[in-house]
């Protein structure tokens, strides 16, 4: 059975501690504390100042972030899941000459992070709720509101909400590329 890992400051201060064999003596010694102040420190009784973090981490050669516990079990994102290839990214029809591929390495019901590819002649409008976020990385692209037409061109964005009536529609001849980030809410 292996061990658990560190779940508080104090518990990560005594692994580190007993990995490089120093004694709570020693190690009060090198930083000039009582060994009960480590001793405190270590069973949660006492927080160390961030003076004395910062020394902590010098002594034991850490970095600060790394006295501190990592979040371990079901929260923590396997590492396939943090990355989503180029390759494997799915890609759904929108609509009549629309598609969009999934920009984000896993599903995620509140947020949207999509490539959308708009052939020429194509129209939709963008579904969701909340608000979108997008620029333009190729081509040229109108978003049709109510009350106004907005012409976006490589590298402009634009920000809106999506309960405002619009259409996308690309009227050029050249497919038009865009990255939209939505926000539920």
């Amino acid at each position: 059975m292996g061990q658990q890992p560190a779940a508080t400051l104090g518990e990560r201060l005594r692994d580190l501690r007993r990995q490089r064999g120093l004694s709570i003596r020693k190690l009060a010694a090198e930083l000039g504390c009582s060994p009960s102040h480590i001793s405190q420190f270590e069973r949660g009784i006492s927080e160390p100042s961030i003076g004395l973090l910062t020394e902590l981490a010098a002594t034991l050669d850490v970095s600060i972030d790394a006295l501190f516990p990592r979040p371990a079990g079901p929260r923590a994102t396997p590492p396939d899941k943090l990355v989503r290839r180029a390759h494997l990214r799915p890609e759904h029809k929108v609509g009549p000459g629309v598609r969009a591929q999934q920009l984000l390495p896993n599903d995620d019901d509140a947020v949207g992070f999509r490539e959308y590819i708009y052939e020429p002649g194509a129209a939709a409008p963008l579904a969701a709720s909340g608000r979108h976020y997008g620029v333009v990385t190729e081509g040229t692209l109108n978003i049709e509101f109510d009350d106004q037409v907005v012409t976006l061109r490589e590298g402009d964005s634009i920000a809106f909400d999506a309960a405002a009536a619009h259409l996308l529609r690309n009227r050029s001849l050249a497919p038009a590329r865009v990255i939209w980030f939505s926000i539920d809410g």
